[in-house]
């Protein structure tokens, strides 16, 4: 097979690469580890030995897939092993075109996917991991306590900082949210959205009171002035919105511009904005006038960011030239100019007490720097892709960072160590279910712990570890006391919900437990699993009363009836249940 698919890849006369998987992306991790060793790595061996090296067959490789966009062959799995051959050779994936296509069988899990074009392609067997968006800003709350990110999956997320979890997730914007920032009270969140729009959000209750709709272009850049009362954002057709926060009004058009509005920033006085563009320059305006009274010129790329320092004489930018500056406010003298980055620097901010200036790259660091003398003080590195967004805490004891690797990282400013990595589920979430009271919320996930989570306030409360594999359902008793999950690690296992003590391990069941449900009563559990058979377990004693077969294929779901006295399998099998009585039930 190797051999084959070799020769139809050099030949491009297209076959078996169509016809056939070489991996299964939806199979058990062992079977597909054995797929990659048996197939796909041989292959790669006979690729690079009759390539001239690893870009020569990447273009080939991507040849096979424009050849396939231009003339498409029925409808298989070739532009799913091609995936997966690049995947498994690290090949720099950015730009490449997969659009329109069948796209079978890819497993992109840990595969980078930056910029990968998969508009209206069928990915229906493909497997991605959870979290697809990576961070583009974010922000921490006045009091420090709370940090917003917003991210390519178009949504906004609370975490607490105390915690490291999760707090809320915020939905609304059509597309890529590309800036938030809280208001100095803390009270309210702006955010600016690649779909045209401002949102401002109720921190409190998570609502979005208003939606602020002027622009005709991208909003990159959102900043409140130092009272709260105006909101600047700035963007892609080339100008800046001064909004009446109170009236969500638009009450003032900033032009001067050449080209897109990066970065907005008020100076500490309310009295002057910034904003940096992809013209190259940072212009000054007074917001009093609305005329721009000074143009700083000397970056010779797109300008990403702007800062005013906490005195406010001092102006930071960061730009495409790979370089940060420092400017005098009231001159427009440079007073500095920083190298070290890479690659494009995204973001700059000082720190409160404005000795430190903190650069975030595509180079994938974060450099810290003396304001006073300009030197490199420090450098944070362990990102997989480039840095997005950077920002001190209130108290300049942490900082923290959001990146295009999906994470954001919470340092300790005097250690240079990670205090925190925020994430959610490391993997899919497979079941979820809510409390009896509707007060909490439990979710299983392929990482192998269940979260319960609090309506109210999005909050995560608890994580129940233990499975030893992927969590596939999870169920409150009907008291709401006790929650049961079931696992491909083939357990079921009761926890006490107010604890979160593992209360039981049921063990019995010989592959994967796909189900798991409560008796009306509360006494007795359910689980289905893919060894064919349903298993009814008393909860008071923990011991299996019985094991049912009958069904020939994996049983994903059961369900009890109101009364009690049925329990449904995924077949319509009805099994009358006397358990009470003593009695096995009979099918």
């Amino acid at each position: 097979m190797v051999e084959r698919v070799y020769e139809e890849i050099s030949s491009g006369k297209i076959k078996l690469l169509n016809s056939h998987a070489l991996i299964k992306a939806e199979a058990k991790d062992y079977i597909r580890e054995r797929q990659i060793g048996l197939i796909l790595k041989p292959l790669i061996e006979r690729l690079a030995t009759n390539f001239a090296n690893e870009i020569a067959v990447q273009q080939r490789l991507l040849q096979l897939v424009a050849e396939q966009r231009q003339a498409p062959l029925k409808p298989g799995y070739m532009a799913g092993n091609l995936l997966n051959l690049m995947g498994q050779m690290r090949l720099d994936l950015r730009d490449c075109n997969f659009s329109r296509l069948t796209v079978r069988q890819a497993y992109l899990k840990d595969i980078a996917l930056h910029r990968v074009n998969f508009t209206r392609a069928d990915l229906a067997q493909s497997v991605f991991a959870e979290k697809l968006g990576s961070i583009l800003s974010l922000a921490f709350s006045p009091d420090g306590k709370r940090l917003a990110t917003g991210d390519t999956d178009n949504q906004i997320r609370i975490w607490n900082l105390v915690t490291g979890e999760q707090i809320a997730t915020w939905q609304g914007h059509e597309d890529w949210v590309r800036s938030v920032v809280f208001s100095p009270d803390g009270q309210t969140l702006a955010s600016g959205s690649e779909d045209k729009t401002i949102r401002l959000w109720n921190v409190a209750t998570g609502q979005c009171n208003r939606i602020l709709e002027n622009h005709t272009s991208w909003v990159r850049s959102v900043a409140f002035s130092p009272n709260g009362q105006l909101l600047a954002s700035g963007s892609s057709d080339h100008t800046i919105c001064l909004w009446d926060v109170g009236q969500g009004e638009c009450i003032r058009v900033l032009k001067q511009h050449l080209r897109g509005v990066r970065s907005v920033a008020f100076s500490p006085d309310g009295q002057t904005l910034a904003s940096g563009s992809s013209d190259h320059t940072i212009c000054l305006w007074s917001l009093e006038t609305g005329k721009c009274w000074r143009t700083l010129k000397g970056h010779r790329g797109w300008v990403w960011s702007v800062v005013f320092s906490p005195s406010g004489q001092f102006l930071a930018s960061g730009s495409e030239d790979q370089t940060v500056r420092l400017w005098q406010v009231e001159t427009g003298e440079l007073l500095k100019t920083l190298h070290g980055h890479t690659s494009w620097v995204r973001s700059v901010k000082f720190s409160p007490d404005g000795q430190l200036l903190a650069s975030g790259s595509d180079d994938q660091t974060v450099k810290l720097w003396d304001v006073k003398n300009g030197q490199r003080l420090k450098t944070l590195q362990g990102y997989a892709r480039g840095i997005r967004s950077v920002a001190f805490s209130p108290d300049g004891q942490t900082l923290a960072s959001g990146s295009e690797d999906q994470t954001v990282r919470i340092w300790n400013m005097a250690t240079e160590q990670c205090l925190i990595e925020l994430s959610e589920h490391k993997s899919r979430v497979w079941s979820v279910a809510f409390s009896p009271d509707g007060r909490l919320l439990a979710s299983g996930s392929e990482d192998c712990t269940i979260r319960l989570w609090h309506m109210g306030t999005g909050e995560c409360l608890k994580i129940f570890s233990g499975h030893g594999d992927g969590v596939h359902s999870v169920a409150f008793s009907p008291d709401g006391q006790v929650l049961a999950s079931g696992s491909s690690d083939r357990t079921v296992r009761l926890w006490q919900v107010m604890t979160g003590q593992c209360l039981a391990i049921l063990s019995g069941h010989t592959d994967w437990v796909w189900s798991v449900t409560f008796s009306p009563d509360g006494n007795t559990l359910a689980s289905g699993s893919s060894d064919l058979t349903v298993k009814l377990w008393d909860v008071r004693t923990y011991q299996c009363l019985n094991t049912l077969k009958g069904h020939t294929h994996w049983i994903r779901s059961v369900a009890f009836s109101p009364d009690g006295k049925t329990l449904v399998g995924p077949t319509r099998i009805l099994i009358q249940l006397a358990i009470g009585q003593g009695q096995s039930p009979n099918s």
